[in-house]
């Protein structure tokens, strides 16, 4: 189950950059390097609206909130030992504070996320919202 936020949805590639897009515009309103490698999945939290993770062809998920950095991740988890590529991650729709992730090896971990990562803040619809507005306008 993937979240609608109005216009806009995430895109990650192989040049290790996550792109914020809106369907109104050409050209993406953010571009994030996370990784010096592919970025093989990025998912939105089901639960708040400015937080997204990745999963890196460098070995880690990574945590973003664009409420505290629009640069940077919060939180930078190895999934890894040898650095291999994580393939996909996917927040649990039905318990907020786990995060799964797969990699190369078949191997899948399942996180717990603190509440920083779990509880709403309020107003994070709108400060999305403002987000794309201000890259827009």
């Amino acid at each position: 189950m993937e979240r609608q936020i109005r216009n806009l949805f995430l895109s990650g590639g192989t040049d290790g950059h996550v792109h914020l897009h809106s369907m109104l515009q050409a050209q993406p309103l953010v571009s994030l390097q996370l990784s010096k490698k592919y970025i093989f999945g990025v998912r939105w939290s089901p639960i708040r609206p400015l937080v997204f993770a990745a999963a890196s062809g460098e070995g880690e998920v990574q945590l973003f909130d664009f409420g505290k950095s629009s640069q940077k991740p919060s939180l930078s988890i190895p999934q890894t030992r040898d650095r291999g590529p994580v393939y996909c991650v996917e927040f649990n729709p039905r318990q907020a504070q786990l995060l799964a992730a797969g990699d190369g090896g078949g191997t899948v971990k399942i996180w717990q996320l603190s509440s920083d990562f779990t509880e709403e803040g309020a107003r994070e619809m709108s400060h999305l919202d403002q987000l794309a507005n201000e890259v827009t306008d």
